[in-house]
């Protein structure tokens, strides 16, 4: 704020009395002298996709998904669920900590597991009489793939299948995926289809659910009446795979929504990929790892962008006339994708009102690529202090 100069003359033995009130103190600027934002080198390859089926891959965050050519609607068997644990979500909502309402098991509940077994469908042993939280539903739909618990848990929201299953098919136009349709809950009806594309946009929605991104780590759940039940995902557990979740049908064929957490420069880069449509003898395992290997390429592509170091003037702080230059005290650098954007920024810890040591940290150069942000400390080179009343004055 300028100084407020209050003049009061008058006669005082015949001179003029000049009066100057000083205001409050006159808190110092910062500039930031780096480009604001600079676009990451190099251009991407295009990834190597599946022989047969079709794939997609993007880095959460940072780039669209890259899809293989042959993009149409196909079925994906037990991928579905991932949907189904969504919409379950959405209307029951928990936390981390709480295991949601209760359910007991039925005769009608038994005699329809009994019945899917006739078809080799996944599923979770029940009992009558069973009492199962909405988590463990969820543990058994996302883990070992139930399509019991799968079926359970959409009578338990929407009060019948069909209702349920209009549920997924309006998330799914919420979230943009065009070429998805649902036909039933648990992805075993070969009507309920999709893209590999639609898939990978899916999976990054459902990780951002804090119970399902918990759930689909997991290589195992223990159920009341099922003891241990194992998780038929490929790779989770190993090599950053997150999950998500495997299908497996014989119009289906093998498929794969994985996610990977993978570490560049220090920073956890997370990558979603799906493939679909893998056929011949060890199709599950097959998709597990051609999906890993679209993930992991993706992860080479990116760059790790020096920003700046420790010699490189960042930005100036002080007073008209009265400035010096900022630096940080360690090399600043990003991971990035090629082609995107870095955006750099100054903040203080405050603003100085004072005299201002050289050395002195006074805040942060602040740099981010897509969801990562890094700050390093920045401080003065040379002591700064701000104008005297004079200067301020005139």
């Amino acid at each position: 704020m300028p100084l407020l100069a209050l003049l009061v003359a008058g006669l005082v033995l015949g001179s003029v009395v000049v009066v100057i009130k000083e205001g409050p103190p006159l808190a110092a600027d910062a500039t930031l002298t780096l480009k604001a934002a600079r676009t990451a080198p190099g251009v991407a390859a295009a990834p190597s996709w599946p022989k047969v089926g079709q794939g997609a891959v993007a880095v959460t965050g940072v780039a669209s998904a890259a899809a293989s050519p042959d993009q149409g609607p196909v079925p994906i068997g037990s991928i579905t669920k991932v949907m189904t644990a969504v919409v379950v979500l959405n209307d029951h909502p928990i936390s981390m900590s709480e295991s949601g309402p209760s359910i007991t098991i039925s005769d009608a509940d038994v005699a329809e597991w009994r019945a899917e077994l006739t078809t080799d469908q996944s599923n979770v042993p029940i009992a009558v009489g069973e009492t199962l939280t909405e988590r463990q539903l969820l543990e058994g739909l996302l883990i070992h793939s139930g399509n019991d618990f799968a079926h359970l848990l959409a009578r338990m929201d929407g009060g019948d299948e069909a209702a349920f299953v209009a549920k997924m098919n309006a998330q799914a136009h919420e979230w943009g995926l065009a070429q998805t349709h649902y036909a039933d809950s648990s992805g075993f009806d070969p009507g309920t289809t999709s893209t590999a594309a639609d898939q990978v946009v899916l999976g990054r929605h459902a990780l951002r659910y804090p119970v399902i991104a918990a759930t689909v780590r997991k290589r195992a759940t223990l159920l009341p009446v099922a003891g241990v039940e194992t998780t038929y995902t490929p790779l989770v557990g190993t090599d950053g795979v997150v999950g998500i979740k495997s299908g497996l049908t014989t119009e289906a064929g093998g498929c794969d929504l994985l996610a990977l957490d993978a570490k560049v420069g220090g920073h956890t880069v997370q990558v979603v990929s799906a493939v679909l449509g893998q056929r011949g003898p060890d199709r599950l395992a097959s998709s597990g790892r051609l999906a890993y290997d679209l993930a992991a390429s993706r992860v080479q592509e990116i760059v790790t962008v020096a920003v700046a170091g420790p010699a490189w003037p960042v930005g100036v702080l002080g007073w008209k006339g009265h400035r010096t230059a900022l630096h940080v005290t360690t090399s600043a650098a990003v991971p990035a994708w090629p082609g995107s954007t870095i955006h750099s920024r100054i903040v203080l810890r405050r603003r100085p009102t004072a005299t201002v040591v050289g050395g002195t940290i006074v805040g942060w150069l602040v740099v981010t690529a897509g969801p990562i942000t890094v700050r390093t400390p920045m401080e003065t080179t040379e002591t700064v202090q701000p104008p005297t009343l004079i200067e301020r004055l005139t």
